[in-house]
């Protein structure tokens, strides 16, 4: 079974604008995976629209981040804030929710991280 926990860090980027951007490990039967969400848009812009609001990159063996897929910021009915983040390879959908007992901690639900066999 997949397992995914994410942690909102501060990145300064090089024009000099501090941004939030979400670090974490997805763990699947076979691969540990080190990813990073960076926002491209403004934080609060394009809520359930259809354009992405993050990058997704994994950090390979050899310490360099690679392009892996991108993610969308989303509400529920219930107005919860949440990812919805589709990696390209592997295939592998997840949606990340905030933890109930850390601010600050995202993580995916065990019915919330597909993966193609």
């Amino acid at each position: 079974m997949a397992q995914a926990r994410f942690v909102e860090t501060e990145m300064t980027t090089e024009h000099g604008e501090v941004v939030k951007i979400l670090e974490g490990e997805v763990l699947t039967r076979r691969d540990k995976l080190m990813v990073k969400m960076s926002p491209v848009v403004d934080e609060g812009a394009c809520i359930n629209a259809k354009e992405f609001t993050h990058q997704v990159t994994v950090r390979g063996t050899h310490g360099l981040d690679v392009d892996s897929g991108v993610a969308w910021t989303k509400r529920n009915a219930d107005g919860t804030l949440y990812y919805s983040i589709s990696m390209n390879d592997p295939q592998l959908t997840i949606s990340l929710w905030p933890h109930d007992d850390e601010k600050g901690v995202w993580i995916a639900r065990a019915n919330s991280i597909r993966s193609a066999a």
